[in-house]
């Protein structure tokens, strides 16, 4: 059976950290990260340090293609503390240039999650109107209007990921846990602004679900939920039908994403019919109650190792193959206030 719904109160973020269940408090900026297993020694407890790692640290904040101004701290614009992450997506950079953070649920890798069991993982994330469209001026008639698509090397277009959640590390590893992991959970920014995500790398499982045929096309839930839960099938014919059936991603506005894994047994054919795994995402705007974007039965690709479980979150702007020669606006994504939990965290209170 599914875990509880989430507590229905909104909550501060210091009110949400002493919950019950909860094995990682993450302020995100230069106040100490608290949780199972951190104490007055455990390196890497402030952003500023985690920026200052090195590979194979618990915790740790990194740049890559050359850059050297991403991620950085930044102390205005924040939804608590004393600052929050920010990521920069320059004109001109290529997939990985807006940099990442790979932060394990314990520094002792301790708490991991595998078969027969429940986590949740929450977040504030806020993404600039240049990420999401092509148009930002106010007073322009197509502020906000057109949502941007960024070019691939290949010529075709590429989306942005959000996070990606997937196996942490682990002493009989020879190397720290990459991004790339049969089990991960990827949430992404899809064709017109949808929120969704995907399944496992190498052989993309997206959280979709085929609603019927179309001029001789399937026809996809990019959403899907159970048969009861609010809200019909998110189709994406066009913008039209994604503003009207879809959860999209807003701009320049603190948004709370919680996600919740339910892991039954791990497969080894995706199209096991037992789906005994389940996902669930909510987002939730200001001084609203968090929606639920996707309620999706399905099942969980067997880990790489048996002993590799889920212990890892990564924050990043990634965009696969993103061509590095075009030119576009300098975009920006910004986290906060990052949970992982046990037990359903309550939403944020603005």
């Amino acid at each position: 059976m599914p875990p509880a719904l989430l507590p229905v109160r909104p909550a501060s973020f210091e009110e949400r950290c002493a919950q019950s269940g909860v094995v990682l408090c993450d302020p995100l900026d230069k106040g100490r990260v608290r949780g199972v297993g951190v104490t007055s020694k455990t390196p890497n407890a402030t952003l500023p340090e985690a920026m200052n790692g090195h590979y194979r640290d618990w915790r740790v904040c990194g740049r890559l293609g050359g850059t050297t101004q991403t991620p950085v701290l930044d102390e205005k614009i924040k939804t608590s503390g004393s600052g929050a992450l920010k990521f920069i997506v320059p004109t001109r950079s290529g997939a990985g240039d807006g940099g990442y953070c790979e932060i394990n649920f314990t520094p002792d890798n301790s708490v991991q999650f595998g078969e027969g069991e429940t986590f949740f993982v929450q977040f504030r994330v806020r993404l600039s109107c240049t990420l999401l469209f092509t148009d930002c001026e106010p007073t322009s008639p197509g502020y906000k209007k057109t949502r941007r698509v960024y070019r691939s090397s290949d010529q075709d277009k590429t989306n942005f990921k959000v996070s990606i959640i997937n196996a942490g590390n682990h002493r009989d590893l020879d190397e720290p846990v990459g991004s790339c992991t049969a089990q991960h959970l990827v949430l992404i920014e899809y064709t017109n602004g949808i929120i969704t995500g995907y399944h496992s790398c190498g052989w993309y499982d997206g959280h979709y679900r085929l609603i019927g045929h179309e001029r001789g096309s399937g026809l996809w839930d990019y959403q899907p939920k159970r048969p009861g839960d609010p809200g019909g099938p998110c189709s994406d014919r066009n913008p039209e039908d994604a503003i009207l059936n879809c959860v999209l991603w807003p701009a320049d506005e603190w948004v709370t994403i919680t996600q919740q894994v339910t892991i039954g047994a791990w497969v080894t054919e995706l199209r096991d019919p037992a789906r005994t795994s389940n996902v669930r995402i909510w987002m939730q705007r200001k001084g609203q109650a968090p929606v639920l974007v996707i309620n999706y039965d399905r099942n969980l690709r067997a880990p790489e190792k048996p002993f590799m479980k889920y212990g890892k979150i990564w924050l990043l702007p990634y965009m696969t193959n993103k061509d590095p020669l075009e030119e576009h606006p300098e975009a920006y994504m910004w986290f906060d206030e990052l949970i992982v939990s046990r037990e359903p965290i309550a939403p944020a209170l603005d």
